[in-house]
């Protein structure tokens, strides 16, 4: 059997944690070939108990547990280990001075303070494999033995904000980089051009069985259509990137100029920014028609009970959401932003409009006033309702590679 190690920060609710669930479910029919282990620093997280249990979750290695888990979290665990806590201490302090930098930056520099003190593991694998952009791939390069690394990107590079000198010397060390869309794949190359042979862009596995089942599944009553109204639907963290704001301002504007249109709009997630939206909605005078309804485990009932699934993000790698959308053959408006059109086809498959209030704003409006224009839409969706399952082939060509 084949050895292969996956590691990912945690399976808190996001594209990548998704997409990975969906892959370690498609490889179960596998595991007569395949020994799968996950190293998950942080094992708390919306999908913990989506992974299927054919795959061994290994052991963490101490000081990976201390630098990825914060401090009320080594508290209730107990782990009061000294050396490691005046490591966390002065990573604290590091961070303070470094705070206005970008998030890749961060996370170099997280890696760059715990990488002595975390030790290599002691099993060795055919395929090791970062399925993050960030310490996953490094902690895959620094600390596993392995005759195969691939490292996964899920995002366009520049956007994260790395430090191209400090990732060179670890896409130097992989034998292959993957990337989850054609354009991520150009932007990355603008940045390392030297590793074009490396690199390969599989999709996020999207199974059109599985989320069907799952759609039919759960309650929405936290999801209310008050008389006549129509339901809108946004997920996404409560982070910058999602560009939430854009939503409770084109909320503000539809209640501006169509006075009559009812609607209630449900945004599913969490994230630092929660306060800071809600906030933003009251001063919107939109507080009654933009709801906030957390993270939820299985949010597909929602996707199907939705009138319009609408994407405000300012950029993606490629979405998952408007994948599982498509699927649910949902109506889309999404923002122009770089790579949707490897998601969506413009008026064929949803609707891509300029990331204003106004553009987003008319165009759901028409599509609530004219549903007639809807009904070649949503005929050309039902071609997307099975998903991308066939994709696992081109993972496992890479895999045996």
């Amino acid at each position: 059997m084949r050895k292969l190690l996956f590691v990912i920060n945690s399976l808190d609710g996001g594209g990548a944690e998704k997409s990975l669930i969906s892959l370690l479910n498609e490889l179960e029919v596998y595991k007569d070939h395949y020994e799968i282990d996950l190293l998950m620093p942080n094992k708390k997280g919306l999908f913990v108990n989506q992974v299927p249990s054919f795959v061994c979750q290994v052991t963490i290695p101490k000081a990976l547990y201390y630098m990825a888990n914060g401090y009320r979290e080594l508290v209730r665990q107990r782990a009061f280990n000294i050396k490691f806590l005046w490591k966390k201490l002065q990573w604290t302090m590091i961070l303070k001075k470094y705070r206005k930098q970008t998030s890749g930056i961060k996370e170099q520099l997280l890696w760059k303070v715990w990488k002595k003190q975390v030790l290599v593991l002691e099993k060795e694998y055919d395929v090791a494999i970062g399925y993050l952009n960030g310490y996953p791939n490094y902690f895959v390069c620094d600390k596993v033995k392995a005759k195969k690394r691939i490292l996964w990107l899920h995002n366009e590079y520049q956007k994260i904000g790395y430090d191209t000198k400090y990732d060179r010397s670890y896409y130097e060390k992989a034998d292959a980089i993957v990337t989850i869309s054609e354009l991520c794949k150009e932007k990355f190359l603008e940045a390392f051009p030297q590793y074009r042979e490396k690199v390969f862009i599989l999709e996020n596995i999207s199974s059109g069985k599985m989320i069907q089942k799952m759609a039919r599944q759960g309650n929405t009553a936290d999801m209310q259509r008050p008389d006549n109204a129509f339901i809108f639907l946004s997920i996404g963290r409560l982070v910058e990137q999602k560009n939430f704001k854009l939503a409770i301002d084109t909320a503000a504007y539809l209640r501006k100029k169509y006075l009559d249109f009812q609607f209630q709009w449900y945004i599913i997630g969490q994230g630092p920014l929660l306060n800071i939206l809600k906030e933003y909605a009251l001063q919107k005078k939109v507080n009654s028609f933009i709801h906030f309804l957390g993270v939820k485990e299985n949010p597909y009932p929602y996707i199907k009970k939705a009138d319009l699934l609408i994407q405000t993000s300012l950029f993606e790698g490629k979405s998952i959401v408007l994948d599982e959308a498509k699927i649910l053959g949902r109506t889309i408006i999404a923002t122009n932003y770089n790579t949707v059109y490897n998601s969506l086809k413009d008026g064929e498959t949803g609707y891509i409009r300029e990331q204003c209030p106004e553009a987003i704003g008319e165009q759901i409006y028409l599509c609530c006033s004219q549903s007639d224009t809807l009904k070649e839409l949503q005929e050309n969706l039902k071609a997307y309702a099975s998903g991308n399952t066939k994709e696992i082939k081109k993972y496992l060509l890479l895999f045996e590679k």
